[in-house]
C-alpha cells in the first residue's frame, strides 16, 4: 500500500470541496446568495475584518502604483527641471523621438 503525505491529501480534499461547492453555487445561485446573506448576518465581525483587510491591500497596492514613475512621467519631469530631449534621451536610455512623442502628447 502507497503511503500518502498528510499535507497532499489536504490540499485534495480543500480542491474537491472547492470544485463541489462551485458546482452547487452553479447549481443553485439563488440558495448560494442566501447562504452567503445569512453568513454575513451571522459573522459581522469577519465581515468587518474582511472589509479591513480588502481596503488595505488595495491602499498599499495604489501607494506602490504612485511611487513607481513611469518613462513618460520622467521624461516630462526631467523637462520641467529643464534638460534638454537628447539629455532626456541619455538618461533614461530612449530614443529621441520617444522623448520628444511623450513631451508632446
Amino acid at each position: 500500500m502507497e503511503t500518502f503525505n498528510e499535507n497532499d491529501f489536504m490540499k485534495f480534499k480543500r480542491a474537491c470541496n472547492k470544485e463541489l461547492v462551485k458546482s452547487w453555487k452553479k447549481r443553485n445561485p439563488e440558495k448560494a446568495r442566501q447562504h452567503q446573506r445569512d453568513w454575513r448576518k451571522r459573522n459581522p465581525e469577519k465581515v468587518k475584518q474582511y472589509q479591513e483587510n480588502y481596503w488595505r491591500k488595495k491602499y498599499a497596492k495604489h501607494l506602490e502604483e504612485q511611487k513607481t514613475e513611469t518613462i513618460e512621467q520622467k521624461a516630462i519631469r526631467l523637462h520641467r527641471e529643464g534638460n534638454t530631449q537628447r539629455q532626456i534621451a541619455a538618461e533614461l536610455g530612449i530614443s529621441l523621438g520617444s522623448v520628444n512623442k511623450y513631451l508632446n502628447k
